[in-house]
């Protein structure tokens, strides 16, 4: 079985779940298992230490993760100075805990991931931006449905 058809199974498996919180990759020797609150690439965890600053909170619903016209020309107007200033950029989404908290992971991952599009249609770098959801995994930063845009390290 080749690793392409690996992924692709894993992927399935996790289909019918609200979120998968575990990924394996079964490369060559041992397997290697990624967690999401892990360190991704050249972006290291968001949370492994406080953040230097909160640049933006984007509000939601409950349980929505679409992002408003209002909230949508907030974030259009930042990422204009984001843009100049070329920071790395840590989109860490978060939902509150009334239900399941795989559920809360998977809705506070796609209000990230809605965020991070606007500011890359908005012209900013993808490979600067890191949209991450924690669900309400961080009780002292996950008291609202929001995304926070943060300074990446």
């Amino acid at each position: 079985m080749s690793r392409v058809s690996v992924v692709l199974l894993v992927s399935l498996s996790c289909w019918g779940l609200t979120s998968c919180s575990t990924l394996v990759d079964i490369a060559i020797g041992s397997p290697k298992v990624i967690h999401a609150l892990s360190d991704q690439g050249s972006l290291p965890n968001p949370l492994a230490s406080a953040p230097s600053q909160i640049l933006l909170e984007v509000p939601f619903p409950r349980d929505q993760f679409f992002v408003s016209s209002a909230q949508r020309t907030r974030i259009e107007k930042r990422a204009e100075e984001w843009k100049a200033s070329g920071s790395r950029l840590i989109l860490a989404g978060f939902a509150s805990a009334d239900g399941p908290p795989d559920h809360a992971r998977s809705v506070s991952q796609r209000r990230a991931e809605a965020v991070r599009t606007i500011l890359v249609d908005a012209g900013l770098d993808s490979g600067l931006l890191h949209a991450a959801g924690y669900g309400s995994d961080i009780p002292s930063m996950s008291s609202k449905d929001v995304v926070r845009v943060l300074v990446g390290q």
